[in-house]
């Protein structure tokens, strides 16, 4: 008898059987991270383009006044102002909320830091003051929304017109002079190191600090993953709720900072700084 032809062979395995190692799909070759990477150096290169952009422009244009080192420090010292807010809100911004407030706290931290009583304690007495009433309102601002359960656009909001009006009440509408040299001096260009205004120095090493938290820390890792997913970072075992008030927290810290050296920069604390 002669024997049945034998069963073509299956390219893959059986069924009930386990697929070995080679079995296994050939891993695909890059990946997302590469592609973010791209993203964002395209991002920056664009920026950076749009900034030498403005460079040439400014210096064909103007080439005496926009290219005087003196006027390079200025343009410096002002956007350093407005650079350590951007700190704190990023942030604020990566977590997924908003925060409207930031020029209203930082006029209420101007004017609260510079009224007499404060300005009798000299350097110190400013700076804390600033600081303290940027946190204050910053925590106000993170229970509300952490805790409260209010929407951020609609607490930061109400901070916004909160802080305002009490900086208007404190000042009367009118501008208080700052009397205390040591803040002053620091304004001056005999106080530069290396050429470098304080205030661009105090803005450097606040955007490295940011950095390194938000790139290098546990805490920066929360923060994004709040942001991109708030429930499954719950799940995860974040606690949102804590996260979210320390980043208002550290807007409100910014946003002293930054009322500081508005002082130091205009001399003067007014209920209309911070207004766009």
């Amino acid at each position: 008898m002669t024997q049945p032809a034998p069963s073509a062979q299956h390219n893959g395995p059986d069924k009930g059987t386990l697929a070995g190692p080679s079995d296994a799909p050939p891993p695909k070759s890059g990946g997302g991270m590469p592609a973010l990477g791209l993203r964002l150096d395209v991002r920056i290169l664009s920026l950076l383009g749009v900034l030498a952009a403005l460079i040439v422009v400014g210096g064909i244009t103007e080439p005496d006044a926009f290219l005087d080192t003196g006027n390079l420090q200025l343009i410096l010292t002002q956007a350093s102002v407005i650079g350590v807010v951007t700190v704190g809100m990023t942030f604020v911004i990566i977590s997924g909320g908003i925060d409207l407030s930031v020029g209203a706290m930082v006029a209420l931290a101007s004017v609260w830091a510079t009224t007499l009583a404060t300005q009798e304690y000299g350097f110190a007495g400013i700076a804390f003051t600033a600081v303290i009433v940027g946190l204050a309102a910053g925590l106000v601002n993170g229970v509300l929304i952490a805790y409260g359960g209010m929407v951020p656009f609609i607490a930061t909001l109400a901070m916004l017109a909160s802080a305002r009006g009490l900086a208007l009440q404190i000042t009367d509408g009118k501008t208080q002079i700052v009397t205390v040299d040591s803040v002053l001096d620091l304004g001056l260009p005999d106080s530069y190191i290396l050429g470098i205004p304080p205030l661009v120095i105090m803005f450097a090493v606040v955007t490295v600090v940011g950095w390194l938290i938000l790139n290098r820390t546990t805490f920066g890792r929360r923060t994004v993953a709040v942001g991109g997913n708030a429930e499954a970072a719950r799940l995860a075992g974040i606690d949102v709720r804590r996260q979210r008030l320390y980043l208002y927290l550290l807007s409100g810290l910014c946003c002293g900072i930054a009322a500081f050296m508005l002082i130091v920069l205009a001399g003067s604390g007014q209920n209309t700084n911070g207004n766009l």
